[in-house]
């Protein structure tokens, strides 16, 4: 039996409930919270990052770096491995080598390269649901550019859901599932 019934508004609200309800899914202590901030630094390659406090958790991204699209894949990539995390410590120690495993594609090799493919992907899948998106992705009548506007997300997420090996892999995850959302107009 499927999940069925889900509404959505679309593009995906990235807002303060969203985020007050990952703090109650992890069972965050009375007190402890999620901000959203921004960093302002000249190093491009760093889009976003977490930190750890005793009260709260920062999800920080890049605000010179990143458009309102970019912007919003970001912040829901590090809420991801906020989800995804084992303890209150970061996972990624070793940026060099991440980056190298990002750019190579040499997934399977480490924990945390595993860690920001998984990120990478729940990201896209948030933002591009699969019974609002998977068709419009296999038509190529519609462009990456399209779809991305429609849904506030980087072209060049839908550009990689678009790769067949991930076609596949999101049609084969959602087989089972009677996943039917609802658009509600705005």
């Amino acid at each position: 039996m499927g999940i069925q019934g889900v509404v959505v508004k679309t593009p995906m609200s990235i807002d303060e409930d969203l985020i007050r309800q990952i703090g109650t899914y992890l069972n965050f202590k009375k007190g402890k919270y999620i901000a959203v901030l921004p960093i302002d630094t000249s190093n491009k390659l760093i889009l976003g990052k977490l930190r750890h406090f005793s009260t709260h958790v920062e999800v920080l991204f890049n605000d010179t770096a990143l458009n309102q699209c970019w912007r919003r894949y970001i912040i829901v990539k590090e809420l991801f491995h906020l989800l995804m995390s084992k303890d209150d410590e970061g996972i990624t120690e070793d940026i060099d080598k991440l980056v190298d495993g990002l750019f190579n594609a040499s997934f399977g090799f480490s924990d945390d390269i595993d860690h920001e493919y998984l990120a990478v992907l729940f990201a896209a899948d948030f933002l591009l649901p699969y019974s609002l998106t998977q068709d419009k992705i296999k038509d190529p009548k519609i462009t990456a550019a399209q779809i991305a506007e429609e849904f506030l997300a980087p072209k060049n997420i839908v550009d990689l859901l678009r790769i067949p090996k991930h076609i596949i892999l999101r049609d084969e995850a959602y087989m089972d599932l009677d996943i039917k959302h609802e658009i509600i107009p705005a």
